[in-house]
């Protein structure tokens, strides 16, 4: 099956933009990425028994109001979630960015998923479509050097497969002094998957033994079991839960080229969505938000508020990039149809090479 991959056109409140749909060229798995609107991979189809089931959430009001993180799988870059107040100090200089989360606290997600990205190149091969977009602070966000201590670029390679949507992402360093990174992302996945499935059947599973202690959505920097209403690791139906939580405490390794279930949410008779990762995305928000229609299942490199936690001590993840230098982590949504061995094949063994060339 050779998989394709087309730019289209595409018009939003009075302005064209073109979009990439990537896609098996039969009408079954297929992602639609916004580079103009923060990278963001809006739609992302599988084939099922049931027939091509769509699994990202996507506001009704999307065409008129485009909201970066209410829809899709926005981009957290180069910190997710909040830093209290939009203040921070870095190398003995203070930087104070827009507070813009919901409540005008405080600052939210970073910049990349509110701006337009580049287009780098796609391919199109025999079971795999690929896009690679790319962000630059300096270029990309008007007064950059005001809100980020440096430059820093973010290159993002989508992978599509029969059954799995990769997130290949490599963040350089290109200037002088090291910079702090965090990166995350936020997919709205739909609950239930199909027409005919029922939010209430739909389970979520998330493999943490721990969670952040937070107080006005920021954490303290204490870590608490998880228990009660937070325990996730027994799977829990999806409409019994009311969580906007950072979860911690995975089981991982050192090694860079691992990849770890951090979870999954799941339609009985159809399947579930795992949520992999390399080891770098220690910590995972799950969301769920008030309309009732999808659930956030969110890996992070670093928890939130990571640049002022780590100032006090605190093992938060934050990356530090020496000058010069790069890393490269992946995230692979896959979905396991009902009744599938699961253990077929994990998402690395078809798609590391791939990801990395």
């Amino acid at each position: 099956m050779t998989f394709h991959v087309f730019s289209q056109r595409n018009r939003l409140q009075g302005r064209t933009y073109t979009t990439y749909l990537l896609t098996d060229g039969e009408g079954g798995s297929a992602a639609e990425v916004w580079p103009e609107l923060g990278g963001n991979c809006l739609r992302w189809r599988v084939n099922t028994h049931l027939g091509p089931v769509e699994l990202l959430y996507v506001t009704p009001d999307w065409l008129e109001t485009p909201a970066p993180n209410r829809s899709g799988i926005p981009v957290l870059f180069p910190f997710p979630n909040r830093i209290r107040h939009g203040t921070f100090t870095w190398a003995g200089r203070e930087f104070h960015l827009p507070r813009n989360d919901p409540s005008r606290r405080h600052a939210i997600h970073g910049f990349a998923c509110r701006q337009p990205w580049g287009v780098r190149n796609f391919s199109q091969t025999e079971g795999l479509a690929t896009l690679t977009l790319e962000f630059r602070m300096s270029v990309d966000v008007p007064n950059s050097l005001e809100l980020w201590p440096e430059d820093v670029w973010l290159t993002l390679r989508y992978l599509l497969t029969r059954d799995s949507l990769a997130l290949a992402a490599t963040v350089v360093n290109p200037g002088f002094e090291p910079v702090p990174v965090g990166l995350g992302y936020h997919p709205f996945f739909r609950v239930p998957f199909s027409r005919s499935g029922s939010s209430k059947d739909c389970r979520v599973h998330v493999a943490a033994t721990a969670r952040w202690e937070l107080i006005d959505q920021i954490p303290t920097g204490r870590c608490v079991p998880v228990d009660g209403e937070w325990d996730l690791t027994t799977s829990r139906a999806v409409s019994e839960l009311k969580l906007d939580d950072v979860y911690t405490g995975f089981v991982s390794t050192d090694d860079e080229r691992s990849m770890h279930c951090r979870g999954w949410v799941g339609e009985p008779g159809l399947g579930r969505v795992e949520v992999w990762t390399s080891s770098r995305f220690r910590h995972f928000v799950v969301f769920t938000p008030e309309h009732g229609h999808a659930i956030c299942l969110e890996p992070y490199t670093c928890v939130t508020d990571a640049i002022n936690l780590q100032a006090q001590g605190v093992d938060t993840g934050m990356i530090v990039l020496p000058p010069g230098q790069n890393i490269t982590e992946f995230v692979v949504f896959r979905f396991v149809a009902e009744g599938e061995d699961p253990e077929r094949v994990q998402p690395w063994d078809t798609l590391a090479d791939s990801a990395e060339a």
